[in-house]
């Protein structure tokens, strides 16, 4: 698929790589990139030759968020650009109801969506070099993917506010000390450290069993769903008020 590379490690055939391959648009995510992920997650979820799934990217950004122009000309469609009905809902939900060990290789800076996934995933491995953060004020949109509560939680209220009203950008050592990320990887590349992780953990009695059932105890999809449907309708209003 065009935007979206989907391989399986040769060592690990059980590790699922998700590659952002857009480089030219900073990795930004399109309707297809977008419905691409959904549906590897979703397949993945029930696929029984499938213990982690790694998303990583290609270039010099991880990912630079929605790409607007894309998200135009479905607006000029008449098409939903919100909600759970379109791309990036479907997105959202793969994501959040994955059950399995979901892993960030950001091999670049995080921009927007590509920011705000990263609480919803289960180990973050970061470049030295990269940067995170949310353009949401200076566009006057509003906090997406739950980042409303998931930021509060991960980072705690003052810098939660400082990075989605007034979008201050976080290091990757500064993601590190905040529970924003694993680690700094600065001895070999993100992806090498994101499945050398994931290989430890299956390696484990019953790892991939054991990790099922940590996400299972410990996720709150419905309550992540009601926040994004929430920030949804709060960015569909916004937009709408602009035609």
């Amino acid at each position: 698929m065009p935007g979206l590379e989907v391989t399986r490690d040769a060592s690990h055939p059980n590790i699922l790589i998700l590659t952002l391959n857009r480089p030219e648009a900073l990795n930004a995510l399109n309707d297809e990139t977008y419905t691409g992920i959904a549906t590897n997650l979703n397949a993945a979820a029930k696929d029984e030759s499938v213990d982690v799934v790694i998303i990583t990217g290609t270039g010099r950004y991880f990912c630079a968020g929605t790409d607007l122009k894309d998200g135009m000309a479905r607006m000029n469609a008449g098409k939903p650009t919100t909600g759970w009905e379109a791309p990036v809902g479907r997105f959202v939900d793969a994501v959040l109801s994955f059950p399995k060990l979901l892993i960030a290789a950001v091999n670049g800076n995080a921009v927007g969506i590509g920011m705000t996934l990263l609480p919803h995933c289960d180990a973050v491995f970061l470049a030295a070099p990269a940067q995170l953060w949310v353009p949401f004020g200076r566009l006057a949109l509003v906090p997406e993917f739950a980042s409303s509560l998931a930021f509060h939680e991960r980072l705690g209220r003052a810098l939660a506010t400082d990075v989605l009203l007034r979008g201050r950008r976080l290091s990757a050592p500064e993601a590190v000390v905040h529970g924003l990320a694993t680690r700094v990887c600065t001895d070999h590349p993100v992806l090498d450290e994101a499945k050398a992780f994931a290989t430890e953990i299956l390696a484990l009695p019953a790892g991939a069993e054991s990790s099922v059932l940590y996400k299972r105890l410990a996720s709150r999809v419905e309550q992540m769903r009601e926040i994004a449907r929430v920030e949804f309708a709060a960015l569909d209003a916004r937009v709408q008020a602009r035609l």
